[in-house]
């Protein structure tokens, strides 16, 4: 049985991920130091993540836990960023003024859901749609995160020009949101697809297999 390896910094619901998880089949290995595992024995990793990007960040640096996903993704092996995990991905998030830096592993910066007409944060289920073909060793992904996902949050991750890497969006209101980014073996995913019922748990199992 694959094991995938959870990314533990404090800030986030270890539980419901690792239930999802192994409800699709995989076993489930929490990091929470550089010493907590063989990075042979895992096939996959994620970083999720609630709350405030700041203290998340910090969290996750003062466990040595960047260093960790450094490593992962220099190694090649497959990732997913959830939620407030994925926003950690980018280079800086306006929750904190883009004071604390994030593992700027994608180009963008975090920003605030700019709304009017509806509540942020945005608490609902939307329909994600993909805004480009992709072209990686995942050939399910492009339709799996065509579908109806659960949402949770108040800001989300702002491509730059150049940056290729949005890969799927969701439309609240007039605006068109991020929903996630992908380059590389590493996948950012606004929603939480462990809370997404059927559609989260196939992204999930078709992702990591």
């Amino acid at each position: 049985m694959a094991s995938i390896g959870i990314i533990d910094h404090g800030f986030a619901n270890i539980r419901s991920l690792c239930n999802a998880l192994q409800y699709v089949g995989f076993e489930t290995i929490i990091i929470s130091t550089r010493a907590d595992f063989d990075y042979h024995k895992i096939q996959g990793f994620v970083l999720p993540g609630v709350g405030s990007f700041q203290p998340a960040m910090r969290s996750l640096r003062d466990k040595n836990l960047d260093h960790v996903i450094y490593d992962l993704v220099e190694r090649g092996i497959k990732g997913m960023g959830i939620c407030l995990g994925m926003q950690m991905l980018a280079k800086a998030s306006g929750e904190d003024s883009y004071v604390e830096t994030g593992l700027e592993i994608f180009p963008g910066f975090v920003e605030r859901i700019n709304s009017k007409t509806l509540p942020v944060p945005n608490i609902s289920w939307m329909e994600t749609y993909t805004t480009t073909d992709l072209d990686c060793n995942c050939s399910s992904l492009h339709h799996d995160l065509n579908g109806t996902f659960y949402y949770v949050h108040s800001y989300a991750y702002k491509a730059e020009k150049q940056d290729s890497s949005v890969v799927a969006k969701y439309l609240y209101g007039d605006q068109e949101i991020t929903a996630a980014f992908y380059k590389e073996n590493i996948l950012g995913l606004q929603f939480h697809p462990e809370k997404s019922q059927s559609s989260g748990l196939t992204l999930l199992k078709n992702y990591f297999s």
